[in-house]
């Protein structure tokens, strides 16, 4: 029985080790979506440059003043920032998608390991019940062999 017990202690200290890996794959997660938070404040940054772009770009073209590289200058601008919101877009939805992701697994692998966990348990007390019920009848067939009525 002592093996049986070092088992389960081995099984409970993987235990700790995926719960170890899942607290590292949370803190992960949190970075990850602190990052996917800057990159949505970036695009909502560019989102409020727009307005300011647009309105120049008309005002450009409006006035017959400006210079024709003045107008290609914002437009150039417009598009950066455009794509900028489009790149800031993806990355937080990459980056929410990979910390959802490796989230999984790790929950995954802890609910395995106590699922094991739970049936070495189970196990070890039906061994540990099953002692009992077999010392219990050694005692009794002593008794009746001695000439005992019970």
């Amino acid at each position: 029985m002592g093996s049986k017990a070092s088992r389960c202690k081995k099984k409970t200290e993987a235990l700790e080790c995926l719960r170890d890996e899942a607290d590292r794959a949370k803190s992960d997660y949190d970075e990850l979506k602190a990052r996917a938070e800057v990159q949505a404040s970036k695009e909502k940054d560019a989102l409020a440059k727009v307005p300011t772009l647009e309105v120049q770009l008309r005002l450009a073209r409006d006035n017959a003043l400006v210079q024709a590289d003045m107008i290609t200058k914002l437009k150039s601008e417009l598009s950066k920032v455009m794509a900028e919101i489009v790149d800031a877009r993806v990355r937080a939805v990459l980056t929410g998608t990979k910390a959802d992701q490796e989230m999984e697994v790790y929950l995954k692998d802890a609910n395995d390991a106590q699922a094991e966990l739970r049936r070495i348990i189970d196990r070890e007390e039906k061994i540990k019940e099953y002692a009992r019920c077999k010392s219990r009848k050694k005692t009794l067939e002593e008794i009746l062999t001695r000439g005992f009525v019970l």
